[in-house]
């Protein structure tokens, strides 16, 4: 609601204020009829949990949750979920959802990139509505969409994981109409100011473009096949997790392992392996994000890994299982991983305390009835 203060002269005729007023509200109507498509209100709970489904044709499954309902048992706080909404993704399409398996959920601005790359799609939805606002697909090229990135209000940056090429996003009008030649399997990517950063698994590098010119300025050699990226909150910093030698070539398998690139000198400080026992070839990470404690969090097939960023060495695996995914919410400060008991098939959104380095809360997620993929928070 907009609200209007008329101050009028003294002297100012009776006749002069109504027509004032009626300017007024006349004023209030415009305002009133020009406001976007509001926000469907928020539902009942203290806050949210949204969760994308592992499935052929994946749900984005919305759950509200109760501070006031925890239970306490020593070290685990477990919160029960109330379901609100089974599948965000039919305000899309009331009869196909998404339509396929989403691998990624991407936030910018008012809108979700939703990620199919089976489908070899990116679906832009509303973030208020959910309701489909451009569709860029690339089954046509062949191209399987992995990461995008944005550097600034208009330009987008999309990695093709089958490609050599960045593609160059116009937010506007949805098209690419350009291309920046990068290298083989660009499959993540990080942004600082007005510099991209791009992790290249097929020549074991990280490049840097200048988003002001569209090129490469700068390449240097990492530990086989990166396959994250994730500049530190001090921005001084690239840190980059490696999947190991034999997972997509036929080299001999290696331990992941995780560097510190610093970006004013440009070059690597500091190497270490993300696992450290014997077999540690066997591991293999699926996913990085960066806490505002300056903690690198690393999923692997058997356990959750906490690094020092400071001390790439400084590593403990601070809960065991296999998780194929992880998110961080800056806001609440919370990093979330999705559990899935693979007898029962139940699935748990855990959220680990960045401050402690120890899981905290547990939030079953019932009614699911399939395997969770990823986990936010709001």
């Amino acid at each position: 609601m907009s609200y209007f203060t008329l101050l009028l002269p003294q002297q100012q005729d009776f006749s002069a204020a109504v027509r004032c007023g009626a300017v007024g509200m006349l004023l209030c109507l415009f305002v009133s009829c020009a406001l976007n498509e509001p926000t469907p209100p928020k539902p009942a709970g203290d806050w949210q949990v949204l969760v994308v489904t592992d499935e052929a044709n994946s749900r984005y499954v919305e759950y509200a949750v109760l501070q006031a309902d925890a239970v306490k048992n020593r070290n685990l706080t477990t919160i029960p979920a109330r379901l609100l909404n089974n599948n965000l993704f039919r305000a899309k399409d009331s009869i196909r959802g998404i339509n396929g398996r989403v691998s990624k959920i991407y936030t910018f601005r008012n809108n979700l990139y939703v990620f199919l790359p089976e489908q070899r799609r990116i679906e832009v939805l509303s973030a208020a509505t959910y309701r489909s606002i451009a569709t860029l697909d690339f089954a046509s090229q062949n191209r399987t969409p992995v990461d995008i990135i944005f550097a600034n209000a208009t330009t987008g940056y999309i990695a093709f994981s089958n490609a050599s090429v960045l593609g160059v996003l116009d937010v506007t009008n949805f098209t690419i109409p350009m291309e920046i030649p990068v290298g083989r399997n660009p499959v993540a990517l990080a942004v600082r100011e007005n510099q991209i950063y791009c992790a290249l698994r097929g020549d074991n590098q990280v490049v840097r473009i200048d988003s002001r010119t569209n090129t490469v300025t700068e390449r240097i050699s990492v530990p086989p096949a990166p396959q994250y990226l994730h500049i530190t909150p001090s921005g001084v910093d690239l840190i980059v997790v490696s999947a190991g030698a034999g997972r997509f070539d036929n080299l001999p398998r290696t331990a992941p392992r995780v560097s510190r690139l610093n970006l004013p000198s440009w070059r690597i400080t500091q190497q270490a392996p993300i696992v450290t026992t014997s077999d540690s070839t066997n591991d293999n990470a699926f996913g990085l994000v960066v806490t505002e404690q300056d903690f690198i969090y690393v999923p692997t097939n058997r356990a959750l890994h906490q690094i020092d960023v400071q001390n790439l060495f400084f590593n403990q695996a601070t809960l065991d299982g296999a998780f194929r995914s992880i998110t961080y919410n800056p806001v609440r400060d919370e990093v979330l991983i999705a559990e899935t008991d693979t007898v029962s098939m139940n699935s748990t959104c855990l959220i680990i305390n960045p401050k402690s380095g120890r899981d905290s809360i547990a939030i079953p997620l019932t009614d699911l009835r399939a395997r969770a993929r990823l986990v936010f928070t709001r």
